[in-house]
């Protein structure tokens, strides 16, 4: 408990005591006294899990996409709380950051689902190290089994392809041709300018991406050096967009030349996979690119530069997946042919 001579009384007429480094304020002794003692009390206790992850919350939300927040964050924070509501961070040991993770494994969720949750749970004692002066962060040993189940990307099939390639005049549809011959992310494409496109030397420079928060529609560099990349201008696409080129402005925009917003891009998706029956994702043109570049006879390091892959790997999981997927096609070819 304070001494009397250690208070002081301030110009403003409060009282104030220093007690480990932290400052107490009270207008009388009685409301000081009480301060001190909770801030006591709560010390011996630790600070609790959710007051931790409420203070991820609030920090995390305001700083990345509201797709990678809603996508990934939001569901694993609220499954963290439920399960670690109420237990003081320093009681929390790596065993129960196991146990937690083992909780999903049970489920037979994938290895991408359960690494999103662990990855959270991670940042979330990283903060209470940062910020309440924690020294061990008991989930950053916890390792996923990496036998859980891993879903592939799938390509579009041929079908799909053959529609994209011929319904250019459907609304939105010269959209989803560009990906298909460029293999971009959809945040690249949305942001190209027709002053991007060098058509001398048939190349198109990818140096932003458009980025959607709750506060709307951003143009930002490059998540990695690789991002900023030039690729190939295609005959086909060059055609396509010297149909419609202008002097100036983004390729694809709202009809005032602004970021085409996240609400409109959803109703343009929708719109022209009803008039096409395509369902395939950005994502995976993306990926029907990539094969189709392997299938031309590029090599993986040349198609890791077009795709704008901070590492080789990635690419590799995609050169993989086409050679094993060749293999089978050869397989069924030879089980066909009498010999």
């Amino acid at each position: 408990m304070a001494k009397k001579t250690d208070i002081k009384m301030r110009k403003d007429g409060r009282m104030e005591k220093v007690v480990d480094g932290h400052h107490f304020y009270g207008r009388t002794e009685k409301e000081l006294l009480r301060k001190i003692k909770s801030f006591q009390e709560k010390k011996e206790t630790g600070v609790l899990f959710d007051v931790i992850a409420d203070a991820w919350y609030t920090e995390t939300e305001e700083r990345v996409t509201a797709k990678t927040w809603e996508g990934g964050y939001v569901s694993a924070y609220n499954k963290a709380v439920n399960y670690f509501r109420g237990i003081p961070f320093k009681d929390i040991t790596t065993q129960d950051c196991a146990a937690y993770v083992n909780t999903f494994v049970a489920k037979g969720l994938s290895y991408k689902t359960v690494c999103n949750n662990l990855n959270v749970l991670q940042m979330i004692f990283q903060k209470a190290c940062i910020d309440y002066n924690c020294y061990n962060n008991p989930a950053a040993l916890v390792k996923v089994p990496r036998s859980l189940p891993r879903k592939k990307r799938v390509s579009p099939n041929q079908s799909q392809i053959d529609i994209i390639k011929e319904n250019t005049d459907v609304p939105f549809g010269d959209f989803f041709f560009f990906l298909l011959y460029t293999g971009m992310r959809r945040g690249e494409a949305l942001a190209i300018e027709w002053s991007d496109i060098d058509w001398e030397n048939k190349i198109i420079n990818v140096n932003k991406s458009v980025t959607y928060t709750q506060l709307g529609a951003f143009v930002k560099s490059p998540k990695t050096k690789a991002g900023e990349r030039t690729v190939p201008l295609l005959d086909k696409l060059s055609k396509n967009l010297k149909l419609r080129r202008k002097k100036s402005g983004r390729i694809f925009a709202e009809p005032d030349g602004s970021i085409i917003t996240e609400s409109h891009l959803l109703m343009k998706i929708k719109r022209y996979s009803r008039a096409t029956g395509v369902n395939a994702t950005f994502h995976q043109l993306r990926h029907a690119f990539a094969t189709i570049c392997f299938e031309a006879g590029l090599e993986p390091k040349d198609v890791q530069h077009i795709l704008g892959h901070a590492n080789i790997s990635t690419t590799m999981d995609i050169y993989t997946d086409w050679r094993s997927g060749r293999l089978d096609n050869a397989a069924a070819k030879l089980n066909q042919f009498d010999f």
